[in-house]
């Protein structure tokens, strides 16, 4: 019997590059989770103003008052949320910036992973921009940046 060991099943030392990825990844996915916050506030305020109609901004009938309250310090409470999620995220973002640009052999490798996972733009978007033919080579850049940083992905600071 002869037995072959394929590469992706070793073990090896340091970081795969897919966790690489997946670090990567948290900027868009916490940019999802900022937006919807966001949305979340817009909708609690127009709760609010549609209970209160009249030109006086006295609510028209009783009960909406307390409705008004409590939309009040909801609106408060998320726009602390919002205002803690935005630090973390743009906290995130220039870590993930600095690590990405870690590759100054590979410039535009980094700007590949700056431009998918920082800035939020899509693949086509960056093919684009770059004059590239396609989005197999964005992709393909992004693999390449993120196995080699994760050569050195535990010389990081964990954040």
């Amino acid at each position: 019997m002869i037995f072959t060991c394929a590469p992706e099943n070793e073990k090896r030392d340091g970081v795969d590059y897919r966790d690489v990825k997946a670090w990567f990844q948290q900027c868009r996915d916490y940019k999802i989770d900022v937006d919807r916050q966001l949305e979340r506030i817009h909708r609690i305020y127009g709760s609010a103003t549609k209970i209160t109609q009249n030109l006086s901004g006295m609510p028209t009938a009783s009960g909406n008052g307390d409705k008004i309250g409590n939309a009040a310090v909801d609106i408060i409470e998320e726009q602390t949320r919002y205002r803690e999620m935005v630090k973390r995220l743009t906290a995130l973002q220039n870590e993930a910036t600095k690590r990405a640009y870690c590759l100054v052999v590979a410039t535009e490798c980094a700007n590949a992973i700056v431009d998918f996972y920082v800035n939020g733009k899509t693949q086509d978007q960056i093919a684009d921009e770059t004059g590239v033919s396609g989005v197999d080579i964005v992709r393909k850049r992004i693999n390449r940046g993120c196995k080699a940083l994760a050569e050195i992905w535990l010389d990081f600071s964990t954040v």
